[in-house]
């Protein structure tokens, strides 16, 4: 329990300690970048703003520096020749007193000095002659080996002034710089490289010319500044992360500055901002810690206890009361859900309990009026439906008890009846054996005389053939006869004809006797005569056709009459076939009842022992149906305990 509690309480402070962590480091990292951006922007421009300041004093100095060796030269008692060298060295330096130079001199055009020093070979001095009034390089002076700056300007009677500067005059307002915060060096480099001015007055001194430098970031610097280039560049030192900006500077000799600054150093704001941002984020850490302790005691307790609660639920404990812990959180939520789940479950299970009780007991009529809900609405539904189910079943095996008790008497009377009725039946197969028995020799003796009957149809049928080949005769006869009378009909229309053309040769013959007169007379008389033959051949005609017809009507009849005893005989020959036909089947048949009679009569005898069998086996069959009874009862009494 403890330990699964402390993990909880470990993983809510350890989670809440992490995200404090993060958000301290992000927090950090990004208000340093942008710190740090802003600061080294912030550091550039002020270098930049220092160059380009510095830039204009170290202009606004040479010009001074110009402009007071010009006016100098232009001044009458410098170009009086009147005087001599010593009369004219007071002079300069009188003037000396009120410029920057710490002396003056003058040289002729051969580069003879005051001084007895020759300084043809100068730069200065050359760059004078040619009208230009320049300041030199640091140098070593000829008169007493110091560095020196040196600047000649062109006098108007053709000589040159020159003025000894000191080397440290441009790098006094250069020293001031470095006082500043971030400010490491300010130098001036001329158009060969060489420092002429430095915060750093060794550098001045020693003559250092960072072209040829070691130092290869400072000497591609040197590079870009002789070449008259303005910008800013990182120049990585032994111990910092250098600046450096630089530009060229206006009205000089070819001069450019510089400054360095330390990135370090002009960062140390944003290193305090670190250290600030890390002990604000340990001071939070540590706020953490003390209120994700106290938060993640608040939950676990919470946590713990409906962990304790539950594990009794597991183990079947429905009855303990879940207490609600108010806490004002989720935590309050989360145990008054676990008190509501425990006090749903105690209900479920209470009603089921009683529910199955009740079953127990025999009593399927209880429905459980508590409501069930969500997923647990599925056990309610089918522990409802198994009631309903087991009630609709015993009601039915009840009813089927019922019906089986019925037909368990039912079917114990037909048992005693089938018994008084097999015994019936034994006697009356007895009986029946008998009768077949004398059956058999009646179907014996019926065979026989089926056999002898058949001998005789065949007979018949044979006669009954010959009296049909008989009458065919006599029809073809008949139809000879009737031919031949229709032949005689002919002859007697032909003696029609004969006499009715005799009768009218008759008449044209008395019609010509008339016309003759009386030597026709004879001939009329003969005439006559043949008319009175010709009418008596025409009646003889007549009464023949008569005859004829009247023997041909029974010609015909006795045609009609023999094809008719033809037909007859012929059907009379397909009857006594049938006949015959049916005789042998009889015959045949009277064969298969007597062999069909004798395995009737096996069969009655196996029947007779098969009724033997079913008397005895319907007396057990009433005695286990008086059985079934009793248990019918014993079950409908069981089953009457069952309410439903």
């Amino acid at each position: 329990m403890f330990g699964r509690k402390t993990k909880i309480k470990y993983r809510i402070m350890r989670l809440g300690i992490i995200s404090v962590i993060v958000a301290t480091v992000s927090l950090t990292l990004c208000s340093t970048v942008i710190t740090q951006t802003i600061q080294t922007d912030k550091f550039s421009q002020q270098l930049e703003s220092l160059s380009k300041a510095y830039a204009e004093n170290v202009s606004l100095m040479t010009n001074t520096i110009k402009l007071q060796i010009e006016s100098t030269a232009a001044n009458p008692r410098v170009q009086d020749k009147s005087l001599s060298n010593e009369e004219m060295k007071k002079v300069l330096d009188e003037l000396a007193v009120a410029t920057y130079f710490k002396d003056l001199s003058i040289a002729d055009r051969d580069g003879h000095t005051l001084n007895d020093t020759d300084i043809s070979e100068r730069e200065y001095f050359q760059r004078a002659l040619e009208g230009e009034t320049y300041i030199s390089s640091p140098v070593i002076r000829l008169t007493d080996n110091t560095v020196t700056t040196m600047v000649g300007t062109l006098m108007p009677d053709g000589r040159v002034l020159y003025g000894a500067l000191s080397s440290k005059l441009f790098s006094n307002g250069l020293e001031t710089a470095v006082s500043e915060s971030g400010i490491e060096l300010v130098y001036v480099l001329d158009k060969d490289g060489m420092v002429i001015a430095s915060s750093d007055g060794s550098l001045v001194q020693e003559r250092t010319n960072f072209i040829q430098s070691k130092d290869k970031h400072y000497a591609d610097v040197s590079e870009k500044m002789i070449e008259g280039k303005t910008g800013i560049d990182r120049v990585k030192g032994d111990r910092a992360n250098y600046g450096v900006s630089y530009m060229p500077i206006d009205d000089s000799s070819d001069w450019s500055i510089a400054v360095v600054g330390d990135y370090i150093d002009a960062l140390s704001s944003v290193m305090i901002s670190i250290v600030i941002s890390f002990s604000l984020g340990l001071f939070l850490i540590l706020l953490e810690v003390v209120v994700a302790y106290k938060i993640s005691g608040r939950i676990t307790k919470s946590v713990e206890y409906s962990m304790q609660r539950l594990d009794l639920l597991s183990y079947g404990d429905i009855h303990t009361e879940a207490e609600i812990r108010y806490t004002n959180d989720e935590t309050e939520k989360m145990t008054e859900s676990l008190s509501m789940a425990v006090r749903e479950l105690s209900r479920y299970i209470n009603s089921i309990s009683e529910s199955l009780s009740n079953m127990a007991q025999g009593d399927f009529s209880n429905v459980s009026e508590v409501e069930f809900k969500g997923d647990f609405e599925k056990i309610s539904d089918s522990f409802n439906e198994i009631n309903r189910t087991l009630g609709k079943l015993i009601n039915e095996i009840n009813t089927s008890s019922a019906d089986v008790l019925v037909g368990a008497h039912q079917i114990s009377e037909d048992s005693a009846a089938l018994a008084d009725g097999t015994t019936k039946q034994s006697t009356a197969v007895e009986e029946l054996t008998t009768t077949m028995a004398r059956i058999a020799e009646q179907a014996e003796s019926t065979a026989k005389n089926a056999k002898y009957a058949a001998k005789i149809s065949a007979s018949a049928a044979d006669r009954v053939t010959v009296q049909e080949h008989q009458m065919s005769e006599l029809l073809d006869t008949m139809t000879e006869v009737k031919e031949k009378s229709s032949e005689i009909s002919s002859i007697i229309k032909t003696i029609e004809d004969i006499s009715f053309q005799t009768n009218i040769l008759a008449l044209n013959a008395s019609i010509e006797a008339a016309r003759a007169g009386d030597a026709g007379s004879g001939f009329a008389v003969v005439a006559d005569e043949v008319v009175d033959l010709a009418n008596k051949s025409a009646q003889a005609a007549q009464d023949s056709a008569a005859l004829i017809s009247q023997t041909l009507t029974a010609v015909n009849r006795g045609f009609k009459a023999v094809k008719d005893s033809t037909e007859k005989m012929s059907e009379v020959k397909k009857m006594s076939v049938k006949v015959n036909d049916i005789i042998s089947d009889i015959s045949h048949n009277s064969d298969d009842q007597a062999t069909a009679i004798s395995q009737t009569s096996a069969g009655i005898e196996q029947i007779s022992e098969v009724v033997a069998q079913n008397s005895v086996t319907a007396i057990h069959t009433a005695t286990s149906c008086e059985q079934l009874t009793v248990q019918v009862n014993n079950l409908r009494e069981k089953i009457s305990k069952l309410k439903v």
